[in-house]
Parts: C-alpha cells; sequence; structure tokens
C-alpha cells in the first residue's frame, strides 16, 4: 500500500487517514546535562509521561502504542493500527525554550525491545531471559503457563514465536509472529495480531498439544532484527558511581547479542562506560555516549559486517560501577533525525518535499526521541515537538 502519487497522499489525507501528535518534555536531575551525550527522553516528564522501562529484572519485554490493553504506553501516539494500509511519517518538528538546551540533535526512534534492570555495579555475567517452555490449556481459560513475566505496567502485549520437540497445540504454528497478552505474571492467552490482542480475541486451544514447547520473544517489527541497534539506558540515579566501567566484549564469558542472521557475536569494539560524579545525573544517560575515548552514541557498535541485533543475549563488565546504577538494554530502530539549532525556533524537515523519504511507521510502534546535546542543557529545560503521519 502507500502513496503512489502526491495527488494519492493528498487525497487519503483528506479523507481522514492522518494523525497529528505534540509532544513536550521538561529535562530533569540534580545538574545540567552533559555536551557530547545523549539522554533518553522517554524518562522525562511531561506528555507522553515518564516511563523508566518497567517489568522483571533481564526479562524482555517489547512495548507497543498500546500498553495494557488500551492504555497507552510511553510512546508517541501516531494513529493507532492501520493495516492493511501503512503508515508513514510525513513531518517531524522540534524546539526548545532555554538557550542551554540548543543545540541538540533529535533521533526519533522506535523502540522495539528493552532488557530492564541490568545491574551495572557488577562484573556478574547477566543472562538475559528470551525463552520460556510452556504448556497449553483450553480447560482452565485458554491459558499459556510459564515461568516469567513477560509483561509490564506499560506493555502486557509481547511478541513471540513458538517452537516444539513434536507438536505443538493447535493454532500455534512455528513460522507467524503471535502475540501473548498477560493474564498474570505466570499466565497469558495468545492472540494472532495486534488489534486481536487489543480487542481480547484470542486462541481457543483444542489440545495441549505434544512435547516440549518453547516460546522466544522476537521483535514484531522490522522482521529477524533487520536495522535495530541497542543503547544501554540508566534508570535510576546514583550519587557514588565514581569509577569508569568497561564493557566486556569476550565470547561466551562477556557481553553477546544475536545478529540479523541468528549468530551469536560480541559488539564490534572495546566500550568504555563514562565515570559519574556527585554533580552529574545519571537516569536517562546514554552510558556510553561520552566524549572520551572508546565511548560510542547512541548505540553500540555491532560486529563488522552486521546490520542488526535480533535480541540481546547476555551483558557483563569487566569493571563496574561503584554505586548502585541499574541499566536498560534497549533495541531500536532509527527513525528520522532533527536538529534544534536556535531557542524558540523549530527545526523541521517536510519527508515528502523537502526530503523525500516518508519512513514507514509500523502497527504498534513505540517512538520516542533520543537527544544529544551540543552544550550542557540546564536542568527544566523545556523541550517541545511534533509529528504527522499519514497512511493508505
Amino acid at each position: 500500500m502507500g502513496f503512489n502519487s502526491i495527488d494519492d497522499l493528498v487525497s487519503e489525507m483528506s479523507n481522514g487517514k492522518t494523525s497529528r501528535t505534540d509532544w513536550n518534555k521538561v529535562t530533569s536531575g540534580t545538574a545540567a546535562l552533559v555536551a557530547g551525550t545523549y539522554n533518553d527522553l522517554s524518562q522525562f516528564g511531561g506528555t507522553p509521561v515518564a516511563a523508566a522501562y518497567p517489568g522483571a529484572a533481564l526479562v524482555a519485554q517489547t512495548p507497543m502504542d498500546q500498553g495494557a490493553g488500551t492504555t497507552p504506553s510511553f510512546g508517541l501516539w501516531h494513529g493507532g493500527n492501520v493495516s492493511p494500509d501503512t503508515k508513514h511519517l510525513i513531518n517531524i518538528g522540534a524546539y526548545a525554550t532555554a538557550a542551554t538546551a540548543v543545540p541538540a540533535v533529535l533521533h526519533l526512534i522506535d523502540i522495539v525491545m528493552y532488557y530492564p534492570g541490568i545491574p551495572l555495579n557488577s562484573t556478574t555475567q547477566q543472562v538475559m531471559i528470551n525463552s520460556n517452555t510452556f504448556t497449553a490449556s483450553s480447560s482452565s481459560g485458554l491459558l499459556l503457563t510459564h515461568t516469567n513475566d513477560f509483561g509490564s505496567t506499560v506493555s502486557t502485549i509481547t511478541t513471540v514465536k513458538f517452537t516444539t520437540t513434536t507438536t505443538l497445540p493447535t493454532g500455534l504454528n512455528t513460522t507467524d509472529t503471535f502475540y501473548l497478552v498477560r493474564q498474570t505474571s505466570t499466565t497469558s492467552k495468545v492472540s494472532t495480531s495486534i488489534a486481536n490482542a487489543i480487542a481480547g480475541t484470542f486462541i481457543a486451544f483444542t489440545d495441549a498439544g505434544t512435547g516440549t514447547h518453547t516460546l522466544t520473544v522476537t521483535p514484531n517489527r522490522y522482521a529477524d532484527g533487520a536495522s535495530l541497534r541497542m543503547a544501554l539506558i540508566a534508570t535510576n540515579t546514583t550519587t557514588t558511581s565514581v569509577s569508569t566501567p568497561v564493557q566486556d566484549n569476550t565470547a561466551t564469558t562477556g557481553t553477546e547479542y544475536i545478529n540479523q542472521a541468528g549468530a551469536t557475536k560480541q559488539f564490534g569494539a572495546a566500550v568504555n562506560l563514562t565515570g559519574f560524579g556527585t554533580n552529574i545525573p545519571l537516569q536517562s544517560r546514554i552510558v556510553h555516549s561520552t566524549t572520551a575515548a572508546n565511548g560510542y552514541g547512541p548505540s553500540l557498535p555491532l560486529a563488522a559486517g552486521d546490520t542488526g541485533i535480533r535480541r540481546l543475549r547476555t551483558y557483563r563488565l569487566s569493571t563496574a560501577y561503584t554505586g548502585a546504577s541499574v541499566a536498560a538494554a534497549v533495541l531500536y530502530r532509527p527513525i528520522a533525525t532533527i536538529p534544534i539549532v536556535t531557542t524558540a525556533v523549530a527545526g523541521e524537515r517536510n519527508l515528502v518535499m523537502q526530503l523525500p523519504s516518508l519512513p514507514r511507521i509500523y502497527d504498534g510502534a513505540c517512538l520516542s526521541h533520543l537527544a544529544l546535546w551540543g552544550q550542557n542543557a540546564a536542568t527544566n529545560s523545556s523541550i517541545m515537538g511534533y509529528i504527522d503521519t499519514a497512511w493508505g
């Protein structure tokens, strides 16, 4: 679908197939945000509301624009589900009211998956929880029963694929992506689409299958992790982290991810996490974004030849923070970039005529922003903006 001409785009928009969303955020912390580093705007107060990547520690989460049923998540609203049409970003803009918040560069991203609760004050290898075995029952409310809680306060819907040693329950297969809808911390019902998950339409099992069944959390957007990147984002504030941690990329015992082809890889370079003093706010910081050597932002460097990351397998620091620091590993897809140059003057991009690209916004996309500061951005600085989408 989409648009085959400007006339077609105008016609679709004239028929109501368009959405406008304005957003605003106010930076917070105990001191100015640091020039040359990145922060995650989703953790600041405003609209959408702040959220610090909730969920059970190390357990994969797949946020969507609709969180708990019809409750919005921390992502930007972009018009709802439009399938079989396809939705596209047509305009984006942003501006700041504080002189100390400019210049800055904002990256609009789609948060596809994250792993909360990664401790940064430990040198123990942390194993991410991407899979569980499960049992299925038609006699107990069409439920799957599993070990870990893949839902959270911002998203009770989790995208998964199934495998089995023998035969899956009727209605499931090993090919399609399915949607778990959280019922309790260890039980879920299953839908065949986002729309069905939100509406409460579930697969009616007629048998439990045979053999051992496994569910694996997977991106429901950007198949196989193609074009996805990962950032490690602090989700709490500590005033005692004065060491400079080092990410361990050693095979097997260090930090490993699954690439777009399903191979186990290590990140492509030594990575130093920034050292934090008592006057530097930690929460919302991309901790590997630094102007020092071996610092990277906004994403960690993939291994040579890799084009995406399907899931994180393990995380380990060879040197850890001294304070009780916690982070989320966030897998995201870059959508668009916009600079803010002058106070109270909007940076704007028209993605139809000015930069004809029309980035696709998938059903369920959890849109947010990462911000790179050109100077120390004062706390309580207001940043605002908008996105326009259209579909056809």
